[in-house]
């Protein structure tokens, strides 16, 4: 019976770690409904982009390309996992094409948008 009632005696003794222990449980339950809201989301857009990418195509259609311009220091370097992670199989279950282009300079991206105007104007 006291083996049960040791972890009681504990946190109403020690306040410190009861309150540490509190404010770690509080976190972690935080940190873990947010994961679970954001595959919520990720999963209702892959069944919306599914039904988007089954649709035929005629002859005449262009296909569905995209030009992703990313940032490589952007979110402290992973923006191109955070990419390939949440955006590209999105957009891979939609059937759209998808171009990577990563830019070391501001000057690069006004260079590609002005080349690509170019190309489909």
């Amino acid at each position: 019976m006291s083996a049960l009632l040791k972890p009681f005696r504990v946190v109403r003794t020690h306040w410190k770690k009861s309150t540490f222990f509190a404010i770690a449980a509080t976190y972690g339950s935080y940190y873990f409904h947010d994961k679970y809201q954001s595959n919520l989301i990720r999963r209702e857009l892959c069944e919306e982009a599914m039904k988007y990418g089954a649709e035929t195509m005629t002859v005449t259609e262009k296909p569905r390309k995209v030009l992703v311009i990313l940032n490589p220091a952007a979110k402290k370097g992973k923006a191109r996992k955070l990419f390939q992670a949440n955006a590209a199989p999105i957009l891979h279950l939609a059937g759209i094409s998808t171009e990577i282009f990563e830019y070391h300079q501001y000057l690069m991206t006004k260079c590609i948008m002005c080349i690509n105007l170019a190309h489909t104007t």
